[in-house]
């Protein structure tokens, strides 16, 4: 417990130092964003592996988890992305996911009491190289290492895991079609060990409002158990402005099309993003 506690307090303490040296790195990254418009904002919020900084908080209120279907949980993910520009329009990508999550009544064959539990799940940190976009098309390859930050077994394995990771997509007059992909091992002989391939197609489209609508599934398989997550995902996002700072707020709703008993019936996400441009498109 101590020894993931600890990992959660490194990891916080990396992510912040990260975002800092980027803005320095970039000068005041807010002050450019006049020379965005709020639709090419837009578009680069949409593009996973787009020049902006960005720091999304994922709220996820999720129902129907457990083998009685009366679950519920609570799940913030807090996911910043930095971009370094290596020169040529090459970058390098950073993305961490923390999952802080909550979760009530959520009854299962290895935990029959559901309970309420609050906690950490494991962090998953991946790196991309992106290459320059060709004819629209960008590419990213690169590792994916998930931390075990867990807190308690319940909401994650509490494993170590690496494997690699990729994204292609296509950008142009509004519209972003792309997919994201990893696969991750865990090394160890214990019983919640696994194998799990990710795959997370998405389409997108900007209007000249600055609306997003998007339509995406984030689709797992655990070989070990021969067993599919896959939801269902679609929503809408405004890109607004506070001051200075651009904002992107959205909404999704998640209806789970196969799922082990562990995982929720439906869900709705909310998405708060503050954007940090960079200067560079």
């Amino acid at each position: 417990m101590h020894e993931r506690s600890a990992s959660v307090i490194v990891l916080a303490t990396i992510v912040a130092t990260s975002v800092t040296s980027a803005a320095r790195d970039d000068g005041d990254p807010v002050a450019p964003a006049s020379g965005h418009s709020d639709e090419a904002l837009a578009n680069q919020v949409a593009n996973p592996l787009a020049n902006l900084i960005s720091v999304p908080l994922q709220s996820n209120f999720e129902f129907g988890l457990g083998r009685d279907d009366d679950g519920f949980r609570y799940l913030l993910n807090i996911q910043p992305v930095i971009p370094i520009a290596l020169g040529g329009d090459w970058l390098v990508i950073t993305r961490v996911i923390l999952p802080v999550v909550y979760q009530d009544d959520v009854v299962t064959s290895q935990d029959s009491s559901g309970d309420s539990i609050g906690g950490t799940a494991d962090t998953t940190a991946s790196v991309w190289l992106a290459t320059p976009p060709i004819g629209g098309l960008v590419l990213g390859l690169g590792p994916v290492t998930v931390l075990p930050t867990s807190t308690d077994d319940r909401l994650a394995p509490g494993h170590f895991g690496l494997g690699p990771t990729a994204i292609a997509l296509w950008q142009s007059h509004g519209v972003t079609a792309g997919v994201l992909m990893n696969h991750v091992w865990t090394f160890t002989e214990e019983d919640d060990d696994y194998s799990q391939t990710f795959v997370q197609p998405f389409l997108s489209y900007v209007l000249p409002t600055s609306t997003t609508l998007t339509v995406q599934s984030e689709t797992s398989y655990e070989w070990h158990s021969d067993t599919w997550t896959a939801p269902l995902i679609a929503g809408v996002s405004q890109l607004v402005r506070i001051g200075p700072l651009p904002m992107s707020f959205g909404v999704q709703g998640k209806w789970y099309v196969e799922h082990p008993e562990s995982a929720p019936d439906w869900g709705l996400r909310a998405i708060v993003t503050a954007l940090l441009p960079t200067g560079a498109h």
